[in-house]
């Protein structure tokens, strides 16, 4: 039997915390929440409900992600956000992994809703990603604004059929902040890498992103909801070039 760290980073959860928290009171043995000075309820929510509480300023999600694993008690972790909950399907396939485990690495598959609507279909969804892991079998990696957990050479890597739900914006408006705050974070990264803005990224990179989100990966089978992820994404690609071009200047 394998005891099991479950380690969320928050700031701000309190809309979602409970949700996520209550996911994986049926097997974590080990549940910390690293939080980055909240000014709402998260911190408390997460304390009444039994888990561990750590405080620690955001230096990025790369980082924060890494000192989340590090800081969990057992060898076998999973890693999440605030935003996210395990289906039952996939409560019931992590308990048969704690008592059998043959893999290093399981990637979950992510399926991601803004307000009430599912997107089932783009590049959003499938999207399986390494959550559920070995301590030294996978590291912290990824390109700001974005983390990314990967497996060690030679690690054994398996799928996982339950999925991840993930509350990804609550509406437009939150949709737009989160934009505007991640294409920020990208256009300093894509200036740190030594990426020179120019007309035809500034033009065509947007529109292909549309065109692949909503085309050739049939989001437009999800309806309003797959436009609306579609030009919301060459919306993001739009703001981190011309904010690169802002920055380069």
């Amino acid at each position: 039997m394998h005891s099991l760290s479950v380690v969320v980073m928050t700031y701000n959860e309190g809309k979602h915390i409970r949700q996520c928290l209550e996911s994986v009171s049926s097997i974590s043995d080990d549940t910390l929440v690293v939080d980055s000075f909240s000014t709402d309820d998260t911190t408390t929510i997460a304390k009444e409900m039994g888990a561990r509480i750590l405080e620690k300023e955001f230096e990025g999600y790369i980082k924060q992600r890494a000192y989340c694993v590090a800081q969990a008690k057992h060898e076998f972790v999973l890693a999440l956000d605030a935003d996210e909950w395990l289906s039952d399907a996939l409560i019931e396939e992590i308990k048969a992994i704690k008592s059998s485990s043959s893999h290093d690495c399981y990637s979950l598959n992510r399926l991601s809703r803004i307000g009430s609507s599912w997107i089932k279909h783009g590049t959003w969804h499938p999207q399986y990603i390494l959550r559920l892991f070995h301590k030294g079998k996978a590291v912290c990696a990824g390109r700001i604004p974005h983390d990314k957990i990967l497996p060690v050479e030679g690690a054994r890597l398996k799928n996982l059929n339950g999925k991840l739900f993930h509350q990804v914006n609550e509406d437009l408006a939150d949709r737009v902040v989160t934009i505007n705050r991640h294409s920020s974070m990208a256009a300093q990264t894509l200036l740190e890498e030594g990426v020179s803005p120019n007309l035809f990224r500034m033009i065509f990179k947007p529109l292909y992103r549309f065109i692949n989100e909503y085309i050739f990966h049939l989001g437009l089978l999800d309806g309003r909801a797959g436009f609306f992820v579609a030009i919301t994404a060459a919306y993001y690609v739009f703001l981190r070039e011309n904010k690169l071009y802002e920055l380069k200047k």
